[in-house]
C-alpha cells in the first residue's frame, strides 16, 4: 500500500478559548470517572469538541459546529435535580452545556442533535465570562446518616453566572429544563469589565474586574459584600491591574490571577491578602484548584504552567503557606484555559491556548508520571477523495478545496498536486459533512440547517486545468434537512446522509436527461430504521445525557455499493442491505422497503 502524506492541505486548527468537563472533581468517588464524564474544548472558530476520557483512551467522539465570525470564550455544565418517572423510580437529571462567545448571548447546545437548543440574551453589555453555581449538596444529615432533603422552595438545580462588559453579573436560571433572566446586580456606576467569575459557595459569586478588584455579592439578595483592591501594577505607566481569572478552594479560600504574573491567596472570611507569588514572566491567564484545596494551577501567556501546594503547617504558625513546585511551558504559546477532573484514583488537568493542542497533565502525581497531548486535528478526517480522477477535497469552517494528485508515474521535480477547485459557502453555519463520487463529478456538502450540491465538470484555463462548478438544484425535502454525515455510494446512485436527529435517510443520483453526464438528486427519500436498544441508565449523581449515545458518528457504503451501515457512540453497528437492485433510478421505483436490515451488531471496547 502507497502512502502519500498529505502536507500540501491548508487545514488550520483553531486556538482553544475554553475548557470545561461535565463533572466537578471529587477524591470520594471510586473508579476513574463516571461514565457521563466528558470533556468540552471551545475553538476561537465557534466549534465545540466533545471527548471521552473513559479508561485513559481520551476520544474524540463529535463536533458542535459553530459559525461565521462566532468564538466560544466561555464553557459550562449544568446537571438538572433528578425526577421521578411513572411508576415512582427515580431518574437522573440532564447534563446541560452551556456557552459564550463575544456576544451578549448565552447558547445552550443540545447535544443529541449537534446545534444550539436555545439562546437567551438580554439589556446587558457583552458577556466576558461564564460560571455555574455549584451542584446542590445536603448540609445536614439524619440520625441515621441520610441527608436531609431540600427546605421547601429551595431550587436544587445550578443557575449561571455571567459577567458583561459594563460591570454586571447578571444571573440566568435553568429551572424547568429552560434558561431565563432572573436578576441583575452592579456594583456601581461605575462601568468597568467582569473578567472572570467563580462561585465561593451556592450562594456567593466572587468576581475579578478589570479596575484592580475583586468583588464579592450574594446573589440571594444581589448586595455587594466587599470590594477588594489589588493596587496599582509594578510598571507606573499602568495604573490598574488586569485581573485575569479567580477561584475559589473548597474552603472558601480565593486565589487570583493578574496581569502582573502574579498569584494571589485571600482569606475567605475578611478578605484580607495571605500570600503573592510572582510566578510568571506575563499576565496570568487562569487558575484551576484540586478538589481537597491542596494544589492549584496556574497558566499564562508566558507559556508556563505552574503548580503550587500548601506546605506542612510550621511550628507555631496558624496558616499553612504556598510554594511553587513546578513550572514547565508544555505549550508553544500562549495558555488560556485550564480543567481540573478528580477521583480517588485518577488527578489530572487539561490545558489548552493558541497552539490548538490539548494537554493532559497528571496533577497529584505530576513530575512522576507523563504528560500527554492529544491531537488538534479531528478524530474523523475532514477529506474525501475520487480515485479515478485523482481529485482529493478536504473541508473546513465554511469552505471546500479540492486537489488533483499527478500520477506517480510524473517526474518528481513536477508539481505533484495542484488546487482545481474552491467552494466558498453562504450562510452563518460551519459545515458539518462533505462527500465526493467516485467518479469527481458530485459534491455533496452540509450544515445543521442545509445540504447543497455541485457538479463539477473539467475546464481549460489557459495553462492551468480547473474544475468548472456548477450549483445544482436538490428538492426542498432534502436540502432543507441539514445533516450531521454525509455518503454517495461507490457507483454513485444513493445519497446517504444522517439528519441532526439521526434519523438516515437515502435519495437516489441519476443523470439529468437534459444535460447529459450531468447528475442530479431526485425527490423523495427513504428514511432507514434503526433497532431498538436500550442504553443503560446511570446512577443518580452521574447525571443524563439523554440519547446522545446513540448519536450516530459514521456512515459507509461496501464497495459493490449494495450495503451501508452506521455506527453511533454507544457500539452499536446496524447494516441495510439493497433488496431493489434495478439499474432504474426513478423516484417511483423505490420505498422504505428498498433496504432491508440485516445486522444487529454491538461493538464494545476492549
Amino acid at each position: 500500500m502507497d502512502i502519500h502524506r498529505c502536507r500540501f492541505v491548508p487545514y488550520n486548527p483553531q486556538a482553544i478559548n475554553a475548557l470545561a468537563f461535565s463533572h466537578p472533581p471529587s477524591t470520594e468517588l471510586q473508579g476513574r470517572g463516571v461514565p457521563t464524564l466528558r470533556l468540552a474544548i471551545g475553538r476561537a472558530n465557534g466549534d465545540i469538541e466533545l471527548w471521552n476520557p473513559s479508561k485513559g483512551t481520551w476520544f474524540q467522539e463529535t463536533i458542535l459546529r459553530g459559525g461565521k465570525d462566532r468564538s466560544i470564550e466561555g464553557l459550562a455544565w449544568t446537571v438538572d435535580p433528578s425526577e421521578k418517572d411513572s411508576e415512582g423510580n427515580d431518574l437522573p437529571g440532564k447534563l446541560r452545556l452551556f456557552s459564550i462567545g463575544y456576544s451578549s448571548v448565552v447558547t445552550e447546545w443540545d447535544l443529541e442533535k449537534g446545534r444550539p437548543a436555545r439562546h437567551s440574551s438580554g439589556n446587558y453589555g457583552e458577556i466576558w465570562c461564564l460560571a455555574a453555581q455549584p451542584r446542590w449538596e445536603s448540609r445536614n444529615k439524619k440520625k441515621d446518616g441520610k441527608q436531609l432533603p431540600p427546605a421547601e422552595g429551595e431550587y436544587m438545580g445550578q443557575h449561571l453566572a455571567v459577567g458583561c462588559a459594563d460591570g454586571a453579573i447578571v444571573i440566568l436560571s435553568t429551572a424547568d429544563g429552560d434558561l431565563k433572566y432572573l436578576r441583575t446586580m452592579r456594583p456601581s456606576t461605575k462601568k468597568s469589565r467582569v473578567l472572570n467569575i467563580t462561585f465561593q459557595n451556592r450562594n456567593t459569586i466572587v468576581a475579578a474586574y478589570a479596575d484592580s478588584s475583586i468583588r464579592i455579592f450574594d446573589i440571594r439578595s444581589g448586595k455587594l459584600l466587599r470590594t477588594v483592591t489589588l493596587g496599582k501594577g509594578p510598571n507606573k505607566a499602568v495604573k490598574e491591574l488586569l485581573v485575569w481569572s479567580v477561584k475559589c478552594l473548597p474552603d472558601g479560600t480565593i486565589v487570583s490571577g493578574d496581569s502582573a504574573g502574579e498569584v494571589r491567596f485571600w482569606d475567605s472570611k475578611n478578605y484580607s491578602l495571605i500570600q503573592r507569588i510572582q510566578s510568571h514572566q506575563a499576565d496570568v491567564l487562569d487558575i484551576a484548584v484540586s478538589a481537597d484545596g491542596e494544589s492549584v494551577v496556574s497558566a499564562g501567556a508566558d507559556q508556563r504552567t505552574a503548580v503550587y501546594r500548601r506546605k506542612a503547617p510550621e511550628k507555631g504558625a496558624k496558616t499553612r503557606r504556598w510554594v511553587e513546585v513546578m513550572h514547565r511551558r508544555y505549550h508553544t504559546h500562549d495558555v488560556k484555559a485550564l480543567a481540573v477532573y478528580e477521583t480517588k484514583d485518577i488527578s489530572v488537568f487539561v490545558s489548552g491556548g493558541l497552539d490548538t493542542v490539548p494537554v493532559v497533565v497528571p496533577l497529584r502525581s505530576i513530575g512522576k508520571e507523563l504528560h500527554r497531548k492529544l491531537p488538534s486535528l479531528p478524530q474523523s478526517p475532514p477529506l474525501s477523495s475520487s480515485p479515478s480522477s485523482r481529485l482529493l477535497m478536504g473541508w473546513w469552517d465554511r469552505e471546500v478545496n479540492i486537489w488533483r494528485v499527478s500520477q506517480p508515474s510524473k517526474s518528481l521535480e513536477s508539481q505533484q498536486q495542484r488546487l482545481v477547485a474552491k467552494v466558498l459557502f453562504q450562510g452563518e453555519e460551519n459545515l458539518t459533512s462533505a462527500a465526493l463520487s467516485s467518479d469527481g463529478k458530485l459534491l455533496v456538502a452540509a450544515s445543521v440547517s442545509q445540504i447543497k450540491a455541485f457538479c463539477l465538470s473539467p475546464r481549460e484555463d489557459g495553462d492551468k486545468p480547473g474544475l468548472q462548478v456548477n450549483k445544482l438544484e436538490i428538492p426542498f425535502e432534502i436540502s432543507k434537512c441539514g445533516a450531521k454525515e454525509i455518503a454517495i455510494s461507490p457507483d454513485g446512485k444513493w445519497l446517504c446522509f444522517v439528519r441532526s436527529d439521526n434519523v438516515i435517510c437515502m435519495a437516489r443520483i441519476d443523470i439529468d436527461p437534459e444535460i447529459p453526464g450531468r447528475p442530479q438528486i431526485l425527490p423523495g427519500i427513504s428514511k432507514l430504521r434503526r433497532a431498538q436498544r436500550n442504553v443503560q441508565r446511570g446512577k443518580l449523581h452521574h447525571g443524563s445525557l439523554g440519547a446522545y449515545d446513540r448519536t450516530i458518528r459514521c456512515i459507509a457504503f461496501s464497495s459493490d455499493s449494495n450495503i451501508v451501515a452506521c455506527g453511533d457512540l454507544a457500539g452499536f453497528v446496524d447494516a441495510w442491505v439493497l433488496e431493489n437492485k434495478s439499474n432504474s433510478c426513478r423516484a417511483v421505483d423505490y420505498d422504505e422497503n428498498t433496504w432491508k436490515h440485516i445486522i444487529i451488531q454491538t461493538l464494545k471496547p476492549a
